[in-house]
């Protein structure tokens, strides 16, 4: 435990240095000057050294504290209280099942919960010929995902694909794709309209990752 170099210097001053009261002040005396005496009003924390004028509770009026709280007995010893302050640091146990478990689930929960989220999402009229373009829920389940996975567009294949083996996309999302997807400005309204419906903010990808999370807790 370190104490403040001003109180440190007090204490000092208290045990060497002879401080008086007279006339409802305390005379404590200077370190560097030995003839020098400041004049402390306790009731006041007042003291006229450079120290207290600088906003400072100086050494001075520390001192004179602890001669205050000094007590005479009747035998004639003498009983002084001190005050410190310290720092009480406290550690928290974990949960560690509850965390094991929440880790180990996180991941499929998600995917759970978005495809719940998105598949209400309707599809964009196609008029043109050619095959036809991915269904928008899968477009939004696949950026929301990645920006969960954080990972890299190709890296990302291998999450997609189990994805829709699992039945969460209708037909398979090469990861390279989903780049095409952010970059894609019909998505726009359809992403702030899913966020202003308490949905995750995909165009905010750590929004979006705590939200997620937050829903995986309260589900799982």
């Amino acid at each position: 435990m370190t104490l403040d170099p001003r109180e440190q210097r007090a204490i000092m001053i208290a045990a060497m240095c002879r401080i008086t009261h007279r006339d409802g002040v305390w005379w404590v005396p200077s370190q560097s000057l030995p003839e020098k005496q400041y004049v402390v009003n306790l009731a006041a924390e007042k003291c006229d050294c450079p120290d207290c004028d600088n906003g400072f509770v100086c050494k001075h009026i520390r001192a004179a504290r602890i001669v205050l709280k000094r007590e005479l007995n009747m035998d004639g010893s003498v009983t002084e209280t001190k005050s410190i302050t310290f720092e009480e640091r406290k550690t928290y146990t974990q949960p560690w099942a509850q965390y094991n478990l929440s880790q180990i689930i996180e991941k499929k929960r998600l995917q759970v919960l978005l495809f719940d989220l998105c598949r209400i999402l309707p599809d964009a009229e196609h008029k043109k010929r050619g095959p036809k373009p991915h269904r928008v829920r899968d477009c939004v389940f696949a950026m929301a995902f990645k920006v969960y996975c954080g990972l890299s567009s190709r890296r990302f294949s291998t999450d997609l694909s189990e994805a829709h083996k699992k039945g969460f996309l209708s037909r398979s999302i090469p990861g390279p794709k989903v780049t095409a997807f952010f970059e894609n400005p019909a998505f726009t309204p359809i992403l702030r309209k899913l966020k202003g419906s308490g949905g995750p903010d995909i165009l905010t990808p750590f929004s979006s990752l705590f939200f997620l999370r937050s829903m995986i807790t309260t589900h799982r």
